[in-house]
């Protein structure tokens, strides 16, 4: 008994704690819109693709991948919310030559940031999302999971930030044609953040 009444005023003073009047009636937007450009960092052998009786390792190349976020602000130097991502990409090989093809991902993203008072910060985060490559040589679209960290610094100037981003994760696709095809593909971004 006296365990659970020393839980229940821990968890008490932890929200009293977090949820302070001056957080509440405070004036800043907590609602963060984000758009990104980037590009592969690394393109050479990291695809790896398993049809019925064979499996092979593919070069990767994107014309430019497009990313598009919003985020709510938890805390000041934490946020978490949806992201949307599209790219152009062209899978090749010395035997299959080149094809062309896209990737669309959507889900989650959280990011922290250090120190939320500074100007010059350092991220950190993560995204989770589903996840489906398309190629104009398979018959069907895989469809899979994307996950991974992103980090890199970011200059806050009032309502605009600007980030320098690097994701690096790993992206799972099963299909029936082609049952597995991994992604490692590491990138990197260009992102501008807008407080509303």
């Amino acid at each position: 008994m006296k365990k659970s009444i020393l839980f229940s005023f821990s968890v008490l003073l932890l929200f009293s704690f977090l949820l302070t009047s001056e957080r509440i009636l405070s004036q800043e937007s907590n609602h963060v819109f984000g758009v990104g450009i980037g590009k592969i960092a690394y393109s050479d052998d990291i695809v790896h693709v398993e049809v019925a009786n064979d499996d092979f390792w593919l070069k990767y190349k994107s014309d430019i991948t497009l990313n598009a976020s919003y985020a709510y602000k938890v805390f000041p130097y934490f946020r978490i919310g949806g992201y949307f991502e599209y790219e152009k990409s062209t899978l090749s090989d010395d035997f299959l030559g080149d094809s062309k093809g896209s990737r669309i991902d959507l889900g989650i993203q959280w990011l922290g940031e250090y120190p939320a008072e500074s100007n010059f910060r350092v991220q950190l985060g993560g995204y989770f999302g589903y996840s489906m490559l398309s190629n104009k040589d398979w018959d069907e679209t895989p469809k899979g999971m994307s996950y991974g960290i992103m980090a890199g610094p970011c200059y806050n100037a009032g309502k605009i930030s600007v980030a320098l981003h690097v994701h690096a994760g790993l992206s799972n696709y099963f299909g029936d044609q082609v049952e597995n095809v991994n992604n490692l593909a590491p990138r990197v971004y260009i992102k501008v953040f807008y407080n509303l």
